[in-house]
Parts: structure tokens; C-alpha cells; sequence
């Protein structure tokens, strides 16, 4: 049995289908992982077949953008110049690769638009992928998308189905009618909703974060499965690894600051600040600045700092005091499992709902990278190392954060083989 995987975006994309291709192996199913070009050398090197699904695009290039890191334009900005436009594209490579390949069923992330039509129109059993919660936006959950509205812990109900109403519109606005125009020339009746049909639609509708962040709603998906967390995390020997070592093993448990894969490309000051906040505290720090950094922020690092480009955050969190990051869905998944406290400085897509919901697990704070100074960083970094509730928390909340979402998952696409699509 082969299985078809196709994903877009970032490393935070791209490592969880690397997890599935990885747990659907273990139960005899060949995975096809089809995606940007940039990523073929890690996919080979995992030992997964690869397609290229896109034109190669140079994953810096996209997040260096200013539009990247503003709340309010980052998404209108990717669908607009990215997804919508790359839609037939999409659909015709996808078509072309189910007819070549020959799979017994797809799997696809919700932001491969185009990919699903192709997988409906071949007939083939689908399941779509969504990394965050925010993408099942819920009646009856408090969830988050942009910094600046109300949190309450249990917001009344009116509000959450006026977001969700609005946000739908939203994403009508931006997506349907450029897509509407793709189906037509595909001779496909049009459609409403697009994108969130691509994560209700599939004969399997998986969410890939742990119940323990957000569990099963009502109004969910049909076919829904809450999996849990996709663990793909590589720890390979690294020029940095024996200084890093030194370096932990040399004093107390530092304080971790990360940009992600993604956002590390364009960090600001984030560094600067970071390594001011640590001298303020009087706190060991590690800067994990990636691999294509400015050498200058290692440049004249203060006794107690050290910036490597690289080191596993399954390796480094679980011997951080706390860790500092942008609140994506890999880097939340990891802090979260660490058991260490941690704070969420967001900047724009999904991070402030999961800088949001780890707030409300008692295990973080958070200060959103536009409002970000030296102070506040400062700030909130004492508040989550001297209350010794943050950790107590964080520590008990890791186990329930640990199983393996992708083996759960894999087990569910297997079983969807015999299905039929549906356009």
C-alpha cells in the first residue's frame, strides 16, 4: 500500500508529514512525500520517496518578507501571493502524481489548496491535516487570532461564534472567488468555504496537537481525531554539539531563546534583547540563532551566554530553566513537553491562540513580538522563574503532552484504504 503525502509552508509544515511518512513506514504503508524543492535533502535523508509538488522557493526568502510578521496582513498576504495563485498548479501536479504513483489513499495539509481536487476527482480516500487548533475554530472553545481582543477563560458564546462567523468570512473574502476561478476552468462546479473545507472535508479529519491543549468540541469536523502531537525531531552530530555540552554541564539550567525554523531568519532584536534580559536576571542563556545567522550575534557574548545555529529542542528544552519562543506548532509541542515553563513572544498565523492556550495551562506568559522590549522580556521571564507554580505545572502537564500523534494518526490512514472521494 503507498501512501501520498502533500504539504506546503515551513519546516513547521513539512517535520510532522515527516513524522507521518515515518509512523506509516512502521506499518508497511510506502510513503510519497510531495512539497517544495528546498526540502528534498531532508526528506531523501529520512529515507522517504520525494516529489516536488511546487517550483523550488527558498524558505528565506518568504519569512524575510515584512508582511510575514504582521498580525493582521501575514495571512491575506500568503493566500494572495502564494496559495491562491499556486492552486491549478498544484492541482495539475497532484493529478499527474496520483496517475504515476498510483496511491491507495492521500493525505494532505489544509493549506495545499488545489490537491484536494485532484485526490477527490481520482476517487481516492482522503485525510486532511490540520497542525492547529485554531483551524477548528469552535463555538464552545476560547480560541485566539489576532493579539489585540478579549481572553476571557471561558468567553460567553456569542463571542466565539461571531469570531468564528467573521473569521470564515474572512478567509471567503481572500480564497473563494480566485478559487471559484480555478475550478472553472477545471469544468468544477464552485464552491464556498474552501478553506475550511479543506479540513472537514477529508473521509479522516486530523488534528495534530495533543487533546491536552484543546480536546474534542461539539461542532468539530466530521470524522474528526484529535491524535496528538507529531514528533519529529533530529538529533544529528553538530559542529556546535561538544561546546553546547560544555557549556550546559558548566553552571545552572539556562534560559533557551528560539526564533523557530522560520522566524529565525529574521530575528530583530530578539538576540539583543535576549541576551540583555539574561544579564538584568543574572541568567545563564543560550541563543539558538541558525545556521545562516549574522556572525556578529556571537560576536562579544557576555560570560554566561553562548549562540549555537543549532541544537534538537527535544535535546536542549528539557535542560533549559524556561524557553523562550515564537509560538509556533512544533516549537509550543516541544516546550510543552519538556515540562519546563516557558514565555511566547507570537507574531502573527496561529501563535498567539497557542501562546494563548499554554497562558491558560498555568505554564506560560506571554509578550507579542510588536509590544517585545527589553523590559517586558525581562519581565516576564522573572515572573516565570521565581513562581515556582509555572514549572510545578509545566513539570506535571509534560506526560500527558509525551504520546506519539503521528503513530495514532498513521493508524487511521491506513484503515482509510477502500474508501471513495468525492468533488
Amino acid at each position: 500500500m503507498r501512501a501520498l503525502l502533500l504539504t506546503l509552508g515551513s519546516h513547521g509544515d513539512v517535520h510532522p508529514f515527516l513524522a507521518l511518512a515515518r509512523a506509516l513506514r512502521a506499518r508497511g504503508v510506502e510513503p510519497v512525500l510531495a512539497t517544495n524543492p528546498y526540502f528534498e535533502g531532508l526528506i531523501r535523508h529520512e529515507g522517504v520517496a520525494f516529489e516536488p509538488l511546487t517550483e523550488s522557493m527558498d524558505i528565506r526568502d518568504v519569512m524575510t518578507r515584512r508582511e510575514m510578521h504582521n498580525p493582521y496582513r501575514a495571512t491575506q498576504h500568503l493566500f494572495r501571493q502564494y496559495i491562491v495563485p499556486g492552486a491549478r498548479a498544484l492541482h495539475d501536479r497532484a493529478a499527474e502524481m496520483i496517475a504515476r504513483v498510483g496511491p491507495s489513499v492521500a493525505v494532505l495539509h489544509s493549506i495545499a489548496l488545489g490537491g484536494h481536487w485532484a485526490v477527490e476527482r481520482a476517487g481516492l480516500p482522503w485525510a486532511s491535516v490540520t497542525l492547529s487548533p485554531l483551524g477548528w475554530m469552535s463555538a464552545h472553545d476560547p480560541w485566539v487570532s489576532l493579539p489585540r481582543v478579549p481572553r476571557w477563560p471561558t468567553p460567553p458564546r456569542w463571542w466565539t461564534r461571531l469570531g468564528r462567523g467573521l473569521g470564515r468570512w474572512v478567509m471567503r473574502r481572500m480564497a473563494d472567488s480566485g478559487l471559484n476561478e480555478v475550478r472553472h476552468g477545471l469544468g468544477l462546479p464552485a464552491r464556498r468555504d474552501h478553506y475550511a473545507r479543506t479540513m472537514s472535508d477529508g473521509h479522516l479529519n486530523l488534528g495534530l496537537w495533543s487533546p491536552a491543549l484543546r480536546g474534542a468540541m461539539p461542532d468539530d469536523p466530521p470524522a474528526a481525531l484529535i491524535a496528538g502531537f507529531p514528533w519529529f525531531d533530529r538529533h544529528e552530530p553538530h559542529e556546535d554539539d561538544a561546546r553546547l555540552e560544555r557549556f550546559l554541564a558548566d553552571g545552572e539550567p539556562p534560559i533557551v531563546f528560539a526564533r523557530g525554523t522560520a522566524y529565525v531568519h529574521s530575528p530583530g532584536r530578539f538576540f539583543e534583547m535576549a541576551t540583555q534580559a539574561c544579564a538584568a536576571l543574572k541568567r545563564r542563556g543560550v541563543l539558538l540563532v541558525g545556521k545562516h545567522a549574522d556572525e556578529s550575534i556571537a560576536r562579544g557574548l557576555p560570560p554566561g551566554l553562548i549562540a549555537v545555529k543549532y541544537a534538537a529542542f527535544s535535546q536542549i528544552m528539557t535542560r533549559a530553566a524556561c524557553t523562550v519562543h515564537h509560538g509556533g506548532a512544533g516549537s509550543t509541542a516541544q516546550g510543552l513537553r519538556s515540562g519546563r515553563p516557558t514565555v511566547i513572544v507570537p507574531a502573527a498565523f496561529d501563535q498567539f491562540d497557542f501562546a494563548a492556550r499554554a497562558e491558560r495551562l498555568g505554564v506560560s506568559t506571554t509578550v507579542r513580538t510588536s509590544a517585545l522590549t527589553t523590559r517586558r522580556l525581562t519581565a516576564a521571564l522573572d515572573r516565570v522563574l521565581t513562581d515556582p507554580a509555572y514549572a510545578d505545572r509545566a513539570k506535571a502537564l509534560a506526560p500527558a503532552m509525551a504520546p506519539d500523534g503521528a503513530a495514532t494518526a498513521a493508524g487511521a490512514i491506513a484503515g482509510l484504504v477502500g474508501g471513495r472521494g468525492k468533488v
